[in-house]
């Protein structure tokens, strides 16, 4: 189980996230999955034999991202690396039942093996001007990643990212798990428009996560789910995928 310091370590980036808006989440652990091509509805069959007694939480919906960047393209440079502190800054939305949700933006932020997700207030006004943000928008995000690869002036969108999101949460209510599928990405141009779909590889993704909260949960996962552990993001798979980058 991770120490108290390492938890600490969050405090001054809880409280730059607060003064800017954000809501943070609970700090949890993260594995990631990988189903391999042609094995798709393998992932139901492990959770069905699991011995968590995954359980399906709420309808599956339709998840769509656009990544910023800095004009050196940082946090992708720090995902392939594997660097020990890592920053993705998304603006999100979901579309469920030809509903579609409010814009809002998300800074996920990850330290050694604990990660930490920062929520924004919604507004439907980004979906016009995500690529042109305002000032009180901009400032924000840019006094985070400063945080991480010292001062920056610009964010810019880089890649658009959308999959298939399915929701479980075990018996006891310890683990949630996801499964995602139906990867796809596009460019996004300095104007706002995108560029041609692309889809990802047919793999299913399973990401299982728990609070740190839980005493020792921290776990390799593979006892629960015999599959190959990854750390491929999708945001990295994605600009792989488009040869940004």
């Amino acid at each position: 189980m991770e120490t108290p310091d390492k938890i600490f370590a969050f405090d001054h980036i809880d409280a730059m996230a607060s003064a800017d808006g954000f809501v943070a989440e609970p700090k949890r652990f993260e594995r990631k999955f990988e189903v391999p091509e042609g094995e798709i509805g393998l992932a139901s069959a492990i959770l069905n034999s699991s011995p968590l007694h995954f359980r399906e939480e709420y309808a599956a919906r339709d998840v769509f991202s656009i990544y910023y960047d800095t004009a050196e393209m940082d946090n992708l440079r720090e995902s392939i690396e594997g660097a020990n502190k890592r920053l993705k800054i998304r603006l999100r939305w979901y579309l469920q039942d030809c509903i579609e949700s409010a814009p809002h933006f998300e800074i996920k932020v990850k330290l050694s093996n604990i990660t930490a997700k920062y929520i924004g207030p919604e507004d439907s006004r980004l979906r016009q001007r995500f690529h042109c943000l305002t000032k009180p928008d901009l400032d924000g995000l840019l006094r985070m990643q400063s945080e991480f690869v010292g001062h920056v002036c610009e964010l810019r969108p880089i890649v658009q990212v959308s999959y298939r999101r399915r929701y479980f949460k075990s018996m006891n209510s310890d683990f949630r798990l996801t499964i995602d599928s139906e990867l796809s990405g596009r460019c996004v141009f300095p104007d706002g428009s995108t560029g041609m779909k692309a889809l990802s590889a047919p793999v299913e993704i399973i990401e299982l996560k728990n609070p740190v909260i839980v005493a020792n949960s921290w776990v390799d996962g593979r006892m629960y789910l015999p599959l190959r552990l990854t750390r491929l993001s999708k945001y990295e798979q994605i600009c792989q995928l488009l040869n940004v980058g």
